[in-house]
């Protein structure tokens, strides 16, 4: 608010009057007019921004763009010294790579232009190919190889959310997978039916503990800063429009053309 003050007090509130010499008629030049616009282009200014509802959809973009700024880097980073438990939030073997993310940090739809708002993690399916294992490529007794692979399509919620799933033979005669290390090496194949519980995986809750992780640590702070930013955004804005003004009444023209000028000034921060 300071900087607002600041601008405030460069807007031309004087109010001239002249001196009479010598029994001159007394003369002035009165600027309350001018005072008086760019106290209401400056007002409406501040209102726009910080009370309307597209005002308040603006602080939340910033907020929005400078959190996910810090958030990103620091998933990718725990992600890559622990892709055990959260490999599942990437594409296959892309583990840590933000373009290859399987989550986004937002404000929901919902709680967009309103003063109170939460941000969530929403998760994006999964485009590639589970890749096979070692043993799945190596031939067996016959010389063939495992060749027909799937998309794990909602991986990143099944397996940090810990979901149930049962997997069946789809065009093929049989499952094959990896031996455990007590059966033995190669490949063992079923037909029936196989059930994963995920809630007892690595991968179970990686993103929460994550998330909890940076809030803790650097969130209050980067929403502090992006308000702040958005606050100095206004106060300019509102400076910019105080110095619009017209010694006649202003015409529709001319409203629009402050109008135009404040929206330029608040759009949101990228």
């Amino acid at each position: 608010m300071d900087a607002l003050f600041q601008e405030f007090s460069r807007m031309p509130m004087t109010a001239k009057i002249g001196t009479a010499i010598k029994g001159r008629k007394l003369s002035g030049v009165n600027e309350l007019p001018l005072m008086s616009q760019s106290i209401a282009n400056a007002t409406q200014t501040v209102v726009w921004g910080l009370a309307s509802r597209s005002g308040q959809g603006n602080i939340q973009k910033t907020i929005e763009r400078s959190v996910n700024r810090k958030f990103l880097p620091f998933v990718n980073s725990m992600a890559k010294a622990n892709r055990q438990s959260m490999h599942h939030l990437y594409e296959w073997n892309k583990t840590g790579i933000t373009s290859a993310r399987l989550f986004d940090l937002s404000i929901p739809p919902a709680s967009r232009g309103r003063t109170n708002f939460s941000m969530v993690v929403n998760f994006r399916p999964s485009k590639s190919l589970v890749p096979l294992t070692e043993a799945q490529m190596t031939p067996g007794p016959s010389g063939k190889t495992v060749t027909s692979r799937h998309v794990f399509y909602n991986k990143a919620m099944v397996m940090e959310y810990g979901h149930q799933v049962t997997i069946r033979p789809k065009g093929a005669r049989a499952l094959a997978f990896d031996n455990p290390s007590t059966i033995g090496e190669g490949l063992y194949f079923t037909k029936a039916p196989v059930v994963v519980n995920y809630s007892d995986k690595p991968t179970f809750q990686g993103l929460q503990m994550a998330v909890s992780g940076f809030f803790s640590a650097y969130g209050k702070k980067e929403t502090s800063d992006a308000v702040e930013q958005y606050g100095k955004k206004v106060s300019r804005a509102a400076g910019k429009a105080a110095h619009m003004i017209n010694v006649s009444m202003p015409s529709d023209g001319y409203a629009q053309a402050v109008a135009s000028r404040i929206t330029e000034a608040l759009s949101p921060v990228g």
